[in-house]
C-alpha cells in the first residue's frame, strides 16, 4: 500500500525531487546532485532530424558534424534545431552554423561584450535581426562588436580604431583609424586614416592615404575623358548634377545673396583667341607679338582693334592691321592705345553630319562625332 501512496502524493504536489526531498517550488523536477550530471539523448544529426513532430523546445546532444546540445526554437509542424552556445567569450565556425539568434527570438536588441567570430578563413557567421545600436568593428582576421556608444560603423583592419566620432563610419584597412570626426563617412583603405575633418565624405581608391581637413566631399581618383559630364552642386537639395548647357556657377563676387552664371561660348569650329591692349607712339605703327607657337596651333586667323578713347586723342582715329605672319601683326594709325583680339580656327568641326554616316560618342554636353566607315 506505500507505492500507490508515494505516487498520489507526487500528483498532489505537482514536484519530483530526485536527490532531495525538498525540491524547489518553481520546477516541475529538481535534480540535485554534487558527483553526477544529466545525460539527454544523444544521437547523430540525421537521427535528430529524423524526430517526428518534435515538441517545442525538446533538447538532444547532437554527435557528429558540429557536435553539441541543440533545442527546437521551431514548432513541431516546422522544427528549427539550433545548437545551444558554450558560454565563452569565443564562438568559432567550428561550433556554429547558419544563424545564431539574438535576444528576444532573433528581433530585438543584443549586447555582445568581447565577442569574436571566425578567423577570415572560417565559414561567415551571420547575426540576424540583431539591434546593434552602437559601434560595429569589423577586423580583417576577425569580426568583432566594441561596445562604445557613438552609434558609429567600422570595418576593416584598425578602421575606427582609435576615438571615432559620433555617427561615422570607416569602411576599409585602416579607414577612419585615429580621431576620425563626426558625421564623417571614409571609405576605402587609408581613407581619412589620421584626424578627418567632421561632417566630410572620403571615397579613397587610389592605393595612396586621402584626408580631409575641412568638410566637404573628397574622391580619388577621378577619371576624365571626352565623354566627362560638367558637375554641378545644388546646395539646396546636396545633388551633384551635369549641365548640358556646359554652364558653372559661383558665388556672385558683390552680392552675397546670389549666384553667378556663365555658359561656354559656342561655334561651328574649334577656336582660340589671344587678346590683349597696345600702343602707337610714332603715328605710323606698331607691331604686336603673338605667342611663338600660335602658327603652329592655329589657323585662319581675324584681328579685330578697338581704339581706346581718351581726352587728349583724336576721336577720329581708325586703325588698321595686317595679317597674321610669323606669330605677330602690325597695326597702323595715329598716336594712341587700342584694345586687340585675335581669333584663329584651332580644328575643323563638320557641322551638319547625316545621322546615316556618322555615330554619337560621349554623354552629356561634351558629345563628339565619329564616323561609321
Amino acid at each position: 500500500m506505500l507505492l500507490p501512496l508515494f505516487f498520489a502524493g507526487l500528483t498532489a504536489n505537482a514536484q519530483v525531487g530526485i536527490g532531495t526531498s525538498a525540491p524547489d517550488a518553481s520546477t516541475m523536477l529538481d535534480i540535485t546532485s554534487t558527483a553526477k550530471g544529466l545525460l539527454v539523448p544523444r544521437m547523430l544529426s540525421s537521427e535528430r532530424t529524423a524526430i517526428t513532430s518534435p515538441a517545442i523546445g525538446l533538447i538532444v546532444f547532437q554527435t557528429d558534424g558540429t557536435a553539441g546540445f541543440y533545442y527546437n526554437a521551431g514548432t513541431p509542424i516546422s522544427p528549427n534545431w539550433v545548437i545551444l552556445l558554450n558560454g565563452g567569450s569565443s564562438v568559432s565556425a567550428s561550433n556554429v552554423t547558419g544563424t545564431l539568434p539574438v535576444d528576444n527570438g532573433g528581433t530585438g536588441a543584443s549586447t555582445l561584450t568581447g565577442m569574436v567570430m571566425g578567423n577570415g578563413t572560417s565559414a561567415m557567421t551571420t547575426l540576424a535581426g540583431a539591434n546593434w545600436g552602437e559601434t560595429l568593428h569589423w577586423n580583417s582576421s576577425t569580426v568583432a562588436w566594441e561596445i562604445t556608444g557613438t552609434s558609429s560603423l567600422a570595418i576593416g583592419n584598425s578602421a575606427g580604431q582609435s576615438n571615432q566620432g559620433i555617427n561615422s563610419v570607416a569602411i576599409g584597412n585602416s579607414a577612419g583609424q585615429s580621431n576620425q570626426g563626426d558625421n564623417s563617412v571614409a571609405i576605402g583603405s587609408t581613407a581619412g586614416a589620421i584626424n578627418q575633418a567632421a561632417n566630410s565624405i572620403i571615397l579613397n581608391a587610389s592605393g595612396s592615404d586621402l584626408n580631409s581637413s575641412t568638410s566637404g566631399f573628397f574622391v580619388n581618383p577621378m577619371r576624365a575623358s571626352s565623354g566627362s559630364k560638367i558637375l554641378t552642386y545644388d546646395n539646396a537639395t546636396s545633388e551633384i548634377t551635369y549641365d548640358n548647357t556646359k554652364t558653372f556657377v559661383i558665388d556672385h563676387p558683390t552680392k552675397s545673396d546670389s549666384y553667378l552664371v556663365h555658359a561656354c561660348l559656342e561655334g561651328p569650329e574649334a577656336g582660340v583667341y589671344y587678346r590683349g591692349e597696345a600702343k602707337v607712339g610714332n603715328n605710323k605703327s606698331v607691331t604686336v607679338q603673338l605667342p611663338d607657337y600660335v602658327s603652329a596651333l592655329a589657323s585662319n586667323f581675324s584681328i579685330q582693334i578697338t581704339p581706346i578713347y581718351t581726352d587728349d586723342t583724336d576721336g577720329s582715329i581708325v586703325y588698321s592691321t595686317s595679317r597674321v605672319k610669323g606669330n605677330a601683326f602690325t597695326v597702323h594709325g595715329k598716336n594712341g592705345s587700342f584694345y586687340w583680339l585675335v581669333y584663329a580656327q584651332r580644328g575643323k568641326v563638320e557641322v551638319e553630319p547625316k545621322k546615316s554616316d556618322v555615330q554619337v560618342g560621349g554623354d552629356g554636353p561634351y558629345k563628339y562625332i565619329k564616323s561609321r566607315k
